[in-house]
């Protein structure tokens, strides 16, 4: 399962009706962090989230409720450092939510287990923000790469090297 982690902002934003915001998505097993933006009885348009992404959406069969996420980070100190963007995109009540293998479960537990169970793998993340204009009088190519990888895995890390440029 390919997770994007982090939390990220491009305007215009990637959702749209060929690619809306994902509603009750399988979360990867283990510790997870999201940021929770708020809990609405209605469905949010992808515009109400300012290009931030990934966005998550889970809403019980039972409820009316849908609750809203931003971002998905491995280790709780790294949502921390993305709460705040969220907060500055007009969440101001946004807060961290902890999931262990797809539940919700406090945060404390989350960060013991957190402790016990690193992430194996070595990670990069990061808070991006792209915004594409029609005009522009100076033009530059620009590349944003996020990547999770196994760095003990040379031929990856080979394959990477050779697809960056100098």
């Amino acid at each position: 399962m390919e997770v994007i982690t982090g939390l990220h902002v491009k305007n215009p934003t990637v959702y749209n009706e060929q690619n809306p915001i994902p509603v009750n998505e399988q979360l990867p097993e283990g510790i997870l962090y999201m940021i929770q933006l708020g809990a609405f009885s209605t469905p949010k348009a992808p515009a109400v989230f300012k290009g931030m992404y990934p966005i998550s959406a889970i809403k019980k069969e039972d409820s009316k409720v849908t609750k809203y996420f931003a971002g998905k980070f491995y280790r709780q100190q790294e949502a921390e450092k993305s709460l705040n963007v969220a907060k500055s995109k007009g969440f101001k009540d946004a807060y961290i939510v902890a999931f262990n293998n797809g539940q919700i479960i406090p945060i404390n537990n989350a960060v013991k287990l957190e402790s016990k169970n690193p992430v194996e793998k070595k990670y990069i993340s990061v808070v991006t923000e792209v915004e594409e204009k029609e005009s522009i009088k100076d033009p530059q190519i620009v590349y944003v790469i996020k990547l999770v990888l196994d760095m003990n895995n040379q031929g990856l890390m080979e394959q990477v090297k050779s697809k960056v440029p100098d």
